[in-house]
């Protein structure tokens, strides 16, 4: 279609199918553009970019941590119905659904899958969901969802995962962040009555009940503006096979008409394409992605594109079994110092050496610096080797070493090395277990009951049951619990609270 393309920064959808749903922050976005030159610079390449870039091939898979934020109990959703979302999401995104005739030919695969994530930006293991109370009885542009300070939670680093933000919005049904925006408001928002599907959940409205919502606002999260461009016919939304519409289409009326005016080289029906998903259509009447809609999507991921760390993200893969930091200071000749880390069969599970020696004249660049490695071990008992090809370990009084347990106690810290090799045996045993917890009443607070677990199922859902206890987690009724540094929870556990 058209070369004209309007984006906007957050794209909302009212909750109410009779109500004209609209993009509520395209006043902001040109204010944006006019006082903010970096911004729209950003802008402008970002648009550069999707014009001229290569959509990427194979399978994208995009790690997912969803925070749900709630002032009362209606608003906390479920485990389940968070897990229907992922569904529809890895559907909609991984299928061509049988779309009309006449729109066979550019109905297209996105090929991306959404994982909630197994492991959180500090390695440990997680359910990939949060939930966090708030005073805030709604949420407003002004009052976001993605800031503490208005009653929020501040979303995961966007370069490792799409964050998505259930809530109380006001008068909307969801609203999304393109590409290029700010760390700090990055993310998918979708108002709690309009997550997921299935007859056991509550929705605002029954035209929109099998989680198109989160589909549209991923769309817009890959780039994707809506289908009529969010003008009249003389804008559109830049996709060559989308027909010009002259604006948003609602329930299902396949016959309405597009515009007159098309692009040059469209070749489709002259009908607007209602079952689009970026349209306002019902849930129900929604099947399609075009292959120039997943081409632009597809090109975030490319070598330049704005969401190509994703591909990197480790948010999907097992969480770290324990982090362990090993902390070398070099004396005045790192060239003589090389080190292993060897497991109790022998193996080696970490080494470093051949640093840059220096000589009489130029100092090693490492001379009287630190460097600090991050490891990843099971439990078990391991010995470190240090060795001094010289002879004297650490020299002059400078240099040493440590070795420290994330979320623990120090192992080991010294700098006793004086001869060509030493050997330090260390146990690592730090399966801990985590878990933020969810709403209580009175005094007694069943932290295995689903109406109070962070996660709303049995532990073996999450991965592998692993759930560490946080070390201060503050309740919403003021409960504060500061437990010793390791629980396991195994059949359930009740904390009494004396007031």
């Amino acid at each position: 279609m058209k070369s004209a393309i309007i984006l906007v920064l957050l794209c909302f959808c009212s909750i109410a199918a009779s109500a004209q749903a609209t993009c509520g922050t395209h006043d902001a976005y040109l204010e944006q553009m006019k006082n903010n030159p970096e911004f729209r610079l950003k802008q402008e390449q970002s648009k550069q970019s999707s014009s001229s870039g290569i959509a990427y091939e194979g399978i994208v898979t995009i790690p997912v941590v969803v925070h749900v934020v709630y002032n009362i109990e209606a608003e906390n959703v479920s485990d389940e119905q968070i897990y229907s979302q992922l569904d529809v999401l890895n559907e909609d995104f991984n299928s061509v659904i049988t779309s009309p005739t006449q729109w066979h030919e550019v109905a297209a695969n996105p090929e991306m899958q959404f994982c909630l994530a197994t492991r959180d930006p500090f390695g440990n293991a997680t359910c990939g969901i949060t939930r966090t109370y708030t005073d805030s009885t709604e949420f407003h542009i002004q009052t976001s969802v993605k800031d503490e300070s208005t009653g929020g939670i501040s979303g995961w680093p966007a370069r490792d995962y799409l964050n998505i933000f259930i809530c109380d919005i006001a008068n909307l049904r969801g609203y999304a962040t393109f590409p290029d925006a700010e760390d700090s408001i990055d993310g998918v928002v979708l108002d709690y009555l309009s997550v997921g599907r299935g007859e056991e959940f509550a929705f605002s409205d029954p035209n929109y009940n099998l989680g198109r919502t989160g589909t549209h606002e991923v769309g817009h999260w890959l780039r994707l503006t809506h289908i009529w461009g969010d003008g009249n016919c003389n804008i559109d939304d830049g996709i060559m096979d989308t027909p010009n519409a002259p604006g948003p289409n609602y329930l299902c009326n396949v016959d309405s008409p597009a515009c007159p005016n098309q692009s040059p080289g469209y070749a489709g029906p002259l009908i607007c394409m209602v079952q689009n998903y970026m349209d306002y259509s019902d849930d129900a009447c929604m099947n399609l992605f075009t292959q120039g809609q997943v081409d632009l999507m597809r090109k975030a991921f490319d070598s330049n594109g704005s969401r190509v760390s994703i591909l990197s993200s480790r948010g999907c893969d097992p969480p770290a079994q324990n982090l362990v930091t090993f902390t070398l200071n070099f004396d005045e000749f790192p060239g003589d110092m090389s080190w292993e880390i060897i497991d109790e069969i022998g193996n080696i599970v970490a080494s470093d050496g051949n640093f840059p020696p220096g000589d009489e004249f130029t100092p090693s660049p490492l001379a009287h610096t630190t460097k600090v490695y991050t490891l990843d071990v099971p439990d078990g008992n391991y010995t470190l080797k240090l060795y001094d090809s010289y002879g004297d370990g650490f020299c002059c009084g400078v240099g040493g070493y440590k070795i420290e347990l994330i979320y623990d106690d120090l192992v080991i810290d010294g700098p006793d090395f004086d001869g060509s090799e030493l050997s330090v045996p260390f146990s690592v045993n730090s399966s801990n277990f985590r878990f933020v917890g969810g709403s209580a009443t009175g005094s007694m607070v069943d932290w295995y009951d689903p109406a109070n677990w962070n996660r709303r199922a049995s532990p073996g859902d999450c991965y592998e049951g692993d759930i560490i206890i946080e070390s201060d987690c503050v309740k919403n009724d003021g409960l504060e619990i500061n437990p010793p540094t390791e629980f396991i929870v195994e059949d359930g556990v009740q904390f009494t609270v004396n007031n």
